[in-house]
């Protein structure tokens, strides 16, 4: 004996007559208002109700359990299509036809046909426990695998601090010497920092380190160049007394001996 169809008698024939009401509804108000967003929701509505009822005469009229369990299928498929989208998206749709003035006869209309549809349509007590069990079986699968694979932090929580403990900058010569100093502490002593090594031979590891630390910590003043005089400062500058001096001894002419004599008296 074959099981029992999913809709009883009465719930087939109230869908049934639900089906004729909205292609009369259709057919009288496709002209007028067939370019209006909320009447592709009329029309998906009428058009899933039609193979409902086909799908459900299929189960009916199945002679091989393959075949019934093939439309079985098929119609709880769109079953839950209707619940979870086609009635939802309807009844907003139909909505903004009660809102309209001139069409609110035809919005309560449209809104009664729904309502008789979701009453067929609707979860049972049964199926509504079924599907919560199944909605807490997928939250407890989600938080196994999110405790295997952990929660995702960030790379300053990676790296064990903020952003304020990363450090403050400091200048190259500065790194340079504190560098030299921590290679300083950690060689070993060899000589002492100011002796020099004899036949030309450089100084200890320690005493180089040594010196080159104190001149990173005391690096020498640049000594400003003096500026490059060219023919016009040159002309501006007052000239010296020595070099009046030197141009006075060139501009004497030379002179003989009984003059070279004679050059005290006057």
């Amino acid at each position: 004996m074959p099981p029992p169809p999913p809709l009883t008698p009465v719930q087939l024939q109230l869908l049934r007559d639900d089906t004729d009401l909205l292609h009369l509804l259709t057919h009288r108000n496709k002209n007028q208002h067939r370019l209006l967003k909320w009447w592709q929701w009329l029309n998906t509505l009428r058009r899933h109700l039609r193979k409902l009822l086909e799908e459900h005469d299929a189960i009916t009229t199945a002679k091989t359990t393959p075949n019934r369990n093939t439309a079985l299928g098929k119609f709880r498929d769109r079953v839950g299509f209707m619940r979870n989208v086609v009635v939802p998206k309807s009844y907003e749709a139909f909505g903004i036809v009660v809102g309209m003035k001139n069409f609110a006869t035809l919005g309560l209309a449209l809104m009664g046909v729904l309502a008789r549809v979701w009453r067929v349509i609707r979860p049972t007590v049964v199926e509504e426990e079924e599907e919560a069990m199944a909605r807490a079986l997928v939250l407890a699968e989600e938080k196994k695998a999110d405790a295997e694979l952990g929660v995702v932090i960030s790379r300053e929580e990676y790296a064990g601090g903020d952003d304020d403990d990363g450090g403050v900058a400091i200048d190259r010569t500065e790194y340079d010497r504190r560098s030299a100093v921590e290679q300083l502490e950690k060689t070993p002593s060899e000589a002492k920092p100011g002796d020099a090594s004899k036949n030309g031979q450089p100084l200890p590891i320690r005493a180089q380190l040594q010196t080159q630390a104190s001149r990173l910590s005391n690096p020498a003043k640049k000594v400003k160049k003096a500026p490059k005089e060219n023919s016009k400062t040159a002309a501006k500058r007052k000239p010296d007394v020595k070099e009046l001096e030197k141009k006075k001894t060139k501009k004497k002419k030379a002179t003989d001996d009984i003059d070279a004599l004679f050059s005290g008296l006057f």
